[in-house]
């Protein structure tokens, strides 16, 4: 029944334990009995998750069986599988925890509408959640992602509890997690994802060997997705952004995505984990994201053309006394010029006087054949 999954039995009784671990048939079955009583720690995603969770006396336990439901949720892996005995009672209760949690559900209760005495068999399937399609927008039943974070050579201790926390929250919301050392072969993470914390405690851009140089441009080119992270407070931070920018406009269609937590010490490591998850999920157009205050800001510009006009309206020179004419058919000298400054729509050319006046004796003239704008 088991295979080779690791199961877990949520009960008091070391004798059923041993039975099951006696009738595994030689299947490689590992049996823990944990106890979700209310005098128990909460239990938390960054213990251990199981594959099978199976409770038989939920009813007799003193803590309130919805509580229980969960605590066994927490510890449930995705994919994984609760099974409950529970009357007809308790039933719908316990069904309308799994139901919020957006679990998959099948009952198995014997035959007739009236109550029975003997339990129903409750099954609940904690299903995958597509972490790329947005927290708000999540896709059930999708494949899981495989996400690869990218750690120094000598992780220091506050790199390695963040990632270990950003190892969990995305593991919860389904994804396979792998951790890739920055000494490792680079050629391994060509097409998959990547969330790099090369630079969540020191800086790496400002001081690039020639080595590092080609492997940076070997990882922004080759993965499939690049989410940088950023996670202490120097302006050589700002030095991927200028990056980032300029190969998104080289590389059409190029998935570079910037984060930068400039004081993490206002959060804890699983706080900012949460806001790294999420923004290396939002599924819009955003691809510059900061932490300022414990809040995930981004940097967005919304072109407001009935603001514009409005905005031009009042300004001296508008740009609708701009008349469109080719080169070739000047007839003075003309130099660049803007009627409005700050609105780029009224940058023209206007008639040069200084073309007109004598050369002074120490002076040249140079007649421009071409010349180019950026």
């Amino acid at each position: 029944m088991f295979k080779t999954w690791d199961a877990t039995i949520a009960c008091q009784d070391e004798t059923m334990k041993t039975r099951l671990e006696q009738d595994s048939r030689g299947q490689e079955i590992r049996l823990e009995i944990l106890d979700f009583s209310d005098d128990q720690p909460a239990a938390t995603p960054g213990d251990e998750l199981y594959d099978v969770l199976i409770a038989l006396n939920i009813e007799s336990c003193d803590s309130i069986p919805e509580l229980v439901a969960e605590r066994m949720i927490e510890v449930l892996k995705v994919g994984g599988t609760i099974c409950i005995l529970v009357s007809d009672r308790l039933l719908s209760r316990i069904q309308n925890v799994f139901d919020n949690n957006d679990m998959r559900i099948t009952v198995i209760r014997r035959p007739g509408t009236a109550e029975s005495q003997e339990p129903s068999v409750l099954i609940a399937e904690r299903q995958y959640i597509s972490l790329t399609n947005g927290i708000n927008g999540v896709v059930k039943n999708a494949e899981p992602e495989q996400i690869t974070l990218i750690l120094t050579a000598n992780p220091t201790k506050v790199e390695r509890a963040f990632s270990s926390e950003l190892n969990m929250i995305l593991t919860k919301y389904g994804h396979k997690v792998c951790v890739f050392p920055w000494d490792s072969s680079i050629s391994r993470l060509a097409g998959k994802s990547c969330i790099s914390l090369l630079e969540f405690q020191k800086p790496l851009l400002r001081d690039l060997t020639e080595e590092d140089f080609g492997r940076v441009k070997q990882l922004v080119l080759s993965t499939a997705r690049l989410f940088w992270v950023t996670g202490f407070d120097d302006p050589s931070t700002s030095m991927i952004d200028g990056l980032a920018r300029t190969v998104r406009n080289e590389v059409p269609g190029l998935a570079l995505s910037t984060f930068h937590a400039s004081d993490p010490s206002l959060l804890l490591p699983k706080d900012l984990a949460e806001l790294v998850s999420k923004a290396f999920a939002s599924g819009g157009k955003d691809d510059e994201f900061r932490v300022m205050r414990g809040l995930l800001h981004v940097s967005r510009i919304e072109e407001n053309t009935a603001l514009g006009e409005d905005i031009s309206s009042l300004l001296p020179g508008i740009s609708k006394t701009i008349s469109r004419l080719p080169f070739n058919q000047l007839q003075y000298p003309v130099r660049l010029g803007v009627q409005s400054p700050g609105l780029l729509d009224s940058i023209c050319m206007e008639e040069d006087d200084l073309a007109k006046t004598e050369l002074e004796p120490d002076l040249v003239e140079i007649q421009v054949k071409a010349t180019a704008l950026k």
